[in-house]
């Protein structure tokens, strides 16, 4: 497992070789253009990992696993598996999922729809990516176009 901020450096990491590539102009180019592939396409194979910790804290993680174990604060221990979005809740709060929809209407805090919720001190694998932890949503967002936005907001 890396942190999220790892894979921001792979990623550029292939960004570098692909712009090394555009002045290169030596025997072995195409070891440029693979590794710069490579790295970009790597960063966005792995599957993201959020724990949720104590005080509103959260660690992000990036893996090639598809189970970890992990103990909670609590001392109890689990086979996690790991999807496109999981999150593991190592707090005492049962935890709510809902989207937020944005676009040409306002934003309406009682039209939120609920979409999952994680009890304390577990593990669940959500659909969609979360866009804000903890804290309330902004009321409106710059949406192109005239179109519409769903984002999900993660709450107590």
């Amino acid at each position: 497992m890396i942190t999220d901020i790892a894979g921001l450096y792979i990623f550029l990491a292939g960004l570098a070789c692909l712009f090394v590539l555009r002045f290169y102009n030596g025997k072995f180019w195409y070891v440029f253009l693979i590794m710069g592939i490579g790295l970009m396409a790597l960063r966005f194979t792995m599957d993201d990992l959020v724990i949720l910790k104590p005080n509103e804290q959260k660690e992000e993680y990036l893996t090639f696993q598809n189970s970890i174990v992990y103990t909670y604060g609590n001392g109890k221990t689990e086979n996690v598996y790991i999807g496109s979005n999981t999150i593991i809740n190592d707090t005492e709060f049962d935890l709510e999922v809902e989207s937020v929809a944005y676009g040409t209407t306002a934003y309406s805090t009682n039209g939120n729809e609920h979409e999952a919720s994680i009890p304390s001190y577990s593990c669940q694998l959500l659909s969609n990516g979360i866009d804000y932890y903890y804290n309330e949503p902004p009321s409106s967002i710059r949406v192109k176009g005239g179109g519409s936005r769903i984002k999900f907001w993660l709450h107590k």
